[in-house]
């Protein structure tokens, strides 16, 4: 039996899209890291430009579009690819299978 169902397959898709996410809080803590005597946020993000420079903005970029690459591939495989009912969806098809059982039970009962 497969424990994990069909989201094994998904799994490096989870950690680029994980690890591309910690990239960019990292690089946002760098910018926000405290310098010197000022403490206020206000202060930080004014130091903070001076910190921007092409590569760091490279790395941002390509951080954020990785994430949302691997984010839109992860919503399309669990949300367009699978087939996920509603619960009154999933109440409603019980409901039918169970009146066929029904059917067929009391068909087989009779012979």
């Amino acid at each position: 039996m497969n424990g994990f169902g069909g989201v094994f397959s998904n799994w490096p898709f989870y950690r680029i899209y994980w690890m591309a996410v910690t990239g960019l809080l990292v690089l946002l803590a760098f910018l926000l890291y405290p310098r010197g005597k000022e403490k206020s946020l206000k202060h930080r993000f004014r130091l903070s430009k001076g910190l921007v420079n092409p590569v760091f903005r490279l790395q941002a970029t390509v951080l954020l579009v990785v994430a949302i690459l691997a984010g839109s591939f992860i919503y399309y495989q669990n949300n367009i690819l699978i087939y996920n009912p509603s619960s009154k969806t999933s109440e409603k098809m019980t409901a039918e299978m169970e009146k066929n059982i029904r059917s067929i039970k009391r068909c087989l009962s009779r012979e």
